[in-house]
């Protein structure tokens, strides 16, 4: 199981694989989704008799399907218990790639706080944005520096909630529960302290790029912690 998900190039190529599961009466040339939960508490994982399940890790598992009644299992799963994230990959044979999509979702989802993020297409330009190393290592060291003080933190919030609100003023105010003069006031102290103008576009992409990027990097800090 555990060499099986580790295929991302060709699975035709892995003739050894291949004739182990063929002896074990697996059909590893069937397309399948890769579907990572990911838990506080473990759950009873909803996975059919025709499915696959990998342990990943003391809290990550991994289940290999072609059903959708095992999708939208575990899409109930995630609404009826806290604590818990799905992610989902794309169907392929080379469940390797699925199962990396998968995980990824779960970290990207994460990032953002977001339980509405489940297939890696809605994360897929996020995902391909992170690892392109694009150079915002100034703007992340200035993000760092925010990140430091309660005000810095306020103004990075500032920022999401306007980027969130599509920059609309009045939905960015009532999202943060602000007046719109105060909220004026943090916009143009973030220009100040950035650099950069969230009202020009090119200024904004740069700053959610970077913002992406100190996320990233201020999450694996907490884990490793």
């Amino acid at each position: 199981m555990y060499q099986w998900a580790q295929v991302k190039d060709d699975i035709n190529q892995h003739t050894s694989l291949l004739l182990d599961a063929k002896e074990l009466g697996i059909d590893i040339l069937k397309k399948r989704v890769a579907i990572a939960i990911k838990y506080e508490k473990q759950p009873i994982v909803p996975a059919d008799a025709a499915d696959y399940v990998i342990s990943m890790s003391d809290n990550t598992t991994i289940i290999l399907t072609n059903l959708q009644t095992t999708i939208d299992c575990c899409l109930k799963l995630l609404h009826r218990k806290a604590g818990i994230r799905v992610g989902i990959g794309s169907k392929t044979i080379n469940v390797g790639n699925s199962i990396e999509e998968a995980i990824k979702t779960l970290e990207i989802a994460n990032l953002f706080q977001d339980k509405d993020y489940l297939y890696f297409n809605q994360v897929q330009f996020i995902y391909a944005l992170l690892q392109s190393k694009l150079p915002v290592e100034p703007i992340v060291n200035k993000f760092n520096e925010l990140d430091q003080t309660p005000m810095g933190k306020e103004l990075i919030n500032t920022l999401l909630g306007y980027i969130e609100n599509n920059q609309n003023i009045n939905k960015t105010a009532e999202a943060l529960h602000i007046h719109r003069n105060t909220l004026n006031y943090r916009l143009n102290k973030l220009k100040d302290d950035l650099g950069l103008d969230i009202h020009k576009l090119t200024d904004l992409f740069q700053l959610y790029a970077g913002y992406l990027y100190f996320s990233q990097s201020h999450i694996k800090k907490l884990a490793v912690m």
